[in-house]
């Protein structure tokens, strides 16, 4: 059985292009992870 986070990363991989779209989604990701995780929010 698949994580939410694998199936995240599934549809990533199906939705975009190119390597570096796979990374900015990513970045994208971990940015709105941070601003909200109790733990690293500032």
């Amino acid at each position: 059985m698949e994580t939410p986070l694998q199936h995240l990363l599934q549809q990533f991989r199906k939705r975009t292009l190119s390597e570096r779209d796979k990374g900015t989604s990513f970045e994208n990701l971990m940015v709105q992870y941070f601003k909200t995780e109790s733990f690293y929010k500032q």
